[in-house]
């Protein structure tokens, strides 16, 4: 019976400091969005050539995720679905083609995103028609 006692007044505090924390979490959610939200200003007014009505309204949308908790995690097969989406615009053996060319790492491959695009090249042999 002494050994419990002597846990009570532990469990007790443990208790308090997590609902103390549990409180303070908002507020330091909210101080981190605000943080974030003055970086991407900052960001937006910092950068020669970009929409700044539109890059002030994408920092705005950003903050209020952050604050209401609602920004997600890009899932994992992102990248698939991204890399079939590409493809969806053909159908029969030139989307099975597409889908081949974006998944082979052995296709050569020129250009990159900074540049403005990446380009991949494959030589696909076409059987001989005989007459």
């Amino acid at each position: 019976m002494l050994h419990t006692i002597r846990q009570t007044p532990s469990l007790l505090l443990l208790c308090i400091v997590s609902s103390c924390l549990a409180l303070l979490m908002p507020a330091a959610q909210a101080q981190e969005a605000q943080n974030s939200y003055q970086q991407e200003v900052a960001r937006c007014h910092a950068t020669p050539g970009i929409d700044l009505e539109a890059c002030l309204k994408e920092a705005a949308a950003a903050a209020k995720a952050s604050r209401d908790n609602t920004l997600s995690d890009p899932a994992a097969n992102t990248r698939e679905r991204n890399l079939t989406s590409r493809c969806d615009a053909y159908t029969g053996s030139a989307r099975d083609e597409c889908l081949r060319l974006m998944r082979n790492g052995d296709i050569e491959t020129l250009g990159s995103v900074e540049s403005g695009g990446i380009l991949r090249r494959m030589t696909i042999p076409v059987p001989a028609t005989g007459s």
